[in-house]
Order: structure tokens, then C-alpha cells, then sequence
């Protein structure tokens, strides 16, 4: 309850100024889940993922021989639940009348910047978590080195030996990518080519130089960077990556992934209400939404060394 006491610079009716860095040039962080989680829209309480098993791989047929046949298998499934938050602002009848600066009802604003850092915070540990809590449709870590296919065998997108963002380490887990993208009936797919480079601010310089030099970073060898014949990768720092050394490879087109935002209602700003008992001003934020991982492949991740 914001009342004249609690801020009592508002009220107390000396001549000053109210200073907001957000006004003296400081803004908020971009948004950068949109640019990696696929949006779904719904109106159900829960939204049921369903992945198949396609044909298992054709058998010889000798000459007169019948031929073998199969069916459609299902894959995994995984219910995503939007989860419901929402957050107030209230103040009494004497602060608004004393608040000579009208900072109470501009602030009240500031509700939606709250909501935005509770999207990112929470979208940003599908990914803190994905070497552990943060599941896929198989039950396993969302970056795994042995996922476990539905008709049997296994893939990983997980380097074996965990290391730092280097061109040799995103050139194995490039590898990886090409040998272990599989569908649940065990057979090769190609991965997407086109990739978001996501790491630790910490990590920006050397991102930016492993995608975009033109020769091979690091060193004073003429040699082409490779790195840009093999992949189209566009370097993505997230401030809300927990671990500094963590990095991804997560495709640019979202419906080549399993990273998914469920959708029920989204951060909605209420109109300003009166408690009629004590004429207190309310203003209130709400939104249902839930990130969360469906499927593990066209995403790679280490947590480094």
C-alpha cells in the first residue's frame, strides 16, 4: 500500500525534483524470447504436444518376395500449462492528493515493465535449466547427450565433453547436429543451417569474431573462417543467462524447434478500479503464459568447461 508516509519525499510539500534515470536516457532491455521461443496461442487450460514415429527403414525385398509393412507409431507427448501471474499497484486517497509531482498514477506504468522482466526471467530458464530441471516430451534434460528415440536408440545434443565457446567446440557440436538430428523412427534429417549463437554477454566479443570474421579467428593463418560456409549463425547475448560460460545453437525459424511460449492471456493492464471501503486507487497487471521445451532438436547447448 503506497501511502504519504512510505515516500514521504512526494508529500511532504518541499520544492524539488523527482529524478528517474529511466527519463535521463536509461531504457529498458530488448525482448529477446520472441526471437527464440515459438508462440501458441490458446484458449484451453492446457495445451498436449504429440510428436510420431515415422516408418522405421526399408528392408531388402527379394524378387517375388512379399513386401514388409509398417505403420505410423506416436511419439512423445508433453502438456505445457500457462501459468497465471499478476502484480498490483495501490495507493490511498491522501497520497494522490498530496503527491505534488503525479508520480503515483505515471508510475503505475511501470507495471508493464515488471511483467516484461517476468517474461524474460522465466523464458530464460528454459535454457539456465536445460541441463538439468528443464525436460523435453522424453523426460530427459532438454540438452541431452543421449535422448532416448522412440523406436529405439539414442541421439544427443549435448557435447560429450562439455566446453567453453570456441571455433573447435562449435564445430563439434556443428557435428553433432549432422549426426544425431534424427527422427524418433532413428533416421537422419537435416539440421537447420540457419542459428542463433545464444551465450553470456560475457561472450560477445568472442562470438562476434568466431561469426563474422572473414579469416580464422585467433589466428594470423589466411585460412577462410569455416564457420560461415557451414553455418549462417548470428551471435544472440541474453543478460538473463545465468551461467557465463553456458552457450546454445538454437535455428532462427521457431518451427524448426521445440522451444514453445503457451499463450492463454497475455500481460493485460487493467483499468484503474476504486476500493469503494477505503477509496484506495488499484491498478493491476495479469497474464497466463508458460515457456517451456516440447522437443530437443535444432537445439544444442554446453554448459562449458
Amino acid at each position: 500500500m503506497q501511502n504519504s508516509a512510505l515516500f514521504t519525499a512526494l508529500s511532504d510539500q518541499v520544492v524539488k525534483t523527482i529524478v528517474d534515470f529511466t527519463k535521463l536516457g536509461l531504457t529498458e532491455l530488448d525482448q529477446t524470447s520472441p526471437k527464440l521461443f515459438k508462440q501458441k496461442e490458446t484458449t484451453r487450460k492446457f495445451e498436449r504436444m504429440q510428436s510420431i514415429a515415422p516408418f522405421g527403414a526399408m528392408p531388402t525385398k527379394g524378387e517375388g518376395e512379399e513386401y514388409s509393412f509398417d505403420q505410423i507409431q506416436p511419439g512423445y507427448s508433453k502438456d505445457i500449462t500457462p501459468v497465471e501471474a499478476g502484480f498490483g499497484f495501490q495507493w490511498t486517497e491522501t497520497a494522490m492528493e498530496d503527491d505534488d509531482f503525479e508520480v503515483l498514477a505515471d508510475y503505475s506504468k511501470w507495471l508493464g515493465f515488471s511483467a516484461r522482466v517476468y517474461q524474460e526471467t522465466q523464458s530464460a530458464s528454459v535454457l539456465n535449466n536445460a541441463f538439468s530441471a528443464q525436460t523435453t516430451a522424453d523426460g530427459l534434460a532438454l540438452c541431452h547427450t543421449a535422448h532416448t528415440l522412440k523406436r529405439g536408440g539414442t541421439a544427443k545434443n549435448r557435447l560429450t565433453t562439455d566446453s567453453d565457446l570456441s571455433v573447435g567446440a562449435l564445430d563439434q557440436m556443428r557435428s553433432d547436429m549432422r549426426t544425431n538430428t534424427k527422427l524418433e523412427s532413428g533416421q537422419l534429417v537435416r539440421p537447420a543451417k540457419d542459428l542463433f549463437l545464444v551465450h553470456h554477454p560475457d561472450n560477445e566479443g568472442l562470438a562476434i569474431r568466431i561469426c563474422n570474421s572473414n579469416g580464422l579467428q585467433g589466428t594470423a593463418d589466411n585460412d577462410v573462417n569455416h564457420i560461415k560456409e557451414t553455418m549462417n549463425l548470428s551471435p544472440l547475448a541474453w543478460e538473463y543467462l545465468t551461467d557465463a560460460d553456458a552457450w546454445f545453437l538454437v535455428a532462427k525459424k521457431s518451427s524448426s524447434h521445440g522451444l514453445v511460449q503457451v499463450n492463454r492471456v497475455k500481460p493485460r493492464l487493467n483499468p484503474q478500479g476504486v476500493d469503494w471501503k477505503t477509496g484506495n486507487r488499484i491498478v493491476t497487471i495479469r497474464l497466463r503464459q508458460h515457456w517451456d521445451s516440447f522437443d530437443w532438436r535444432n537445439v544444442a547447448g554446453t554448459p562449458g568447461a
